[in-house]
């Protein structure tokens, strides 16, 4: 009779543990890697944005180019600021925001390990992002 509590118990265990998914350790380098990929997509719009444009190369140039950081950014190319984009912008842009809303992501999962709060870090850690 024992036996048959303990195989079941054990069974039971083991089914729990399988059950819930298990969210790794989030690292610097993870975070560092994130800020990279903003970084780059950052730069690749400044490219976009200044390839046709020769007062802005020069400024490049002369490194008077302003320094670009996402809320200039999105200041600079809101609808209402007469700006006219080439037809790429739309997917830059929108590369830009996930991965923003990765680093962010990453972040909060850092502050959940280091408060210790596995069930916001488990729940952090099942959020695919922006699925829109």
């Amino acid at each position: 009779m024992n036996i048959s509590i303990d195989a079941l118990q054990l069974h039971l265990a083991v089914r729990q543990n399988t059950l819930q998914p298990k969210s790794r350790l989030i690292e610097n380098d993870d975070l560092r890697s994130a800020k990279d990929n903003v970084r780059m997509t950052i730069s690749q719009i400044k490219q976009g944005l200044t390839k046709h444009d020769v007062q802005a190369r020069w400024e490049q140039l002369f490194d008077l180019w302003p320094s670009m950081v996402v809320t200039g950014l999105l200041t600079e190319v809101r609808s209402s600021s007469g700006n006219r984009f080439g037809a790429s912008t739309k997917e830059s842009l929108i590369s830009l925001g996930v991965a923003v809303t990765k680093v962010q992501q990453i972040l909060r999962i850092q502050d959940a390990q280091k408060r210790r709060k596995a069930q916001e870090q488990l729940e952090e850690c099942k959020n695919p992002g922006q699925t829109n």
